[in-house]
């Protein structure tokens, strides 16, 4: 396999000589992610999108971004820190639903008999 190609002034360049950096290994990820973002969510986008545009009373629907931009930054710029959600461990967040739904099931059994 040849893995040579030629460059704009005539000279060949070798590929395995490039190094790849990690930035290009981020780029590649982001537009990957992207690209599966767009494949999962383009249809609801697009709802949501004609709906804005069709429905006056979600018409106020192009401001969210922009607002929860607007915020997301000044966020940042006050504390200097980006805004990260902390999640509860994983076995206190299903005890917790299963004791709900445990809970549910049964005040559904009493009032139904």
């Amino acid at each position: 396999m040849n893995n040579t190609i030629r460059q704009l002034d005539g000279s060949l360049l070798n590929l395995e000589s490039v190094p790849t950096t990690r930035s290009a290994y981020r780029l590649t990820a982001a537009a990957l992610a992207t690209v599966a973002f767009g494949i999962c969510y383009g249809g609801v986008i697009a709802s949501l999108i004609d709906s804005w545009l069709n429905n006056t009373l979600y018409s106020y629907g192009f401001a969210v971004p922009l607002i929860a931009a607007y915020i997301a930054d000044d966020t940042v710029a006050l504390t200097g820190k980006v805004p990260v959600l902390e999640i509860e461990p994983s076995a206190t967040v299903f005890s917790r639903s299963f004791a709900r739904s445990v809970v549910f099931t049964l005040s559904t059994l009493v009032r139904t008999t």
